[in-house]
């Protein structure tokens, strides 16, 4: 998503920049970022405020119960220096996106 925040950290406008193949969820998550998101106002540099974009990727999930138990994955990665968390995000047709 690509927001529009005015000079007052209010959302004036939404761009769907990847859809998540479903019409209805774009234009739901869009609306709820218009009446509920709120940010501080950016400022200049002489610390006005002034309006702004922020980028926002947006992932939801049902919870656990929708996740089929069949997904098996096999990743090969070199030893990390610290864990490493890995998340799959699906379009509305089931295909990792």
């Amino acid at each position: 998503m690509l927001l529009a925040v005015d000079d007052y950290g209010r959302v004036t406008n939404c761009a769907v920049t990847e859809s998540s193949g479903s019409t209805a969820l774009d234009t739901g998550t869009c609306a709820l970022l218009r009446r509920k998101a709120r940010f501080a106002p950016a400022l200049n540099t002489n610390g006005s405020p002034v309006s702004g974009t922020h980028r926002e990727m947006i992932a939801w999930s049902i919870g656990s119960a929708a996740i089929s138990p069949v997904l098996k994955l096999m990743l090969t990665l070199p030893p990390p220096p610290a864990p490493v968390t890995a998340r799959l995000y699906f379009n509305a047709k089931g295909r990792v996106t």
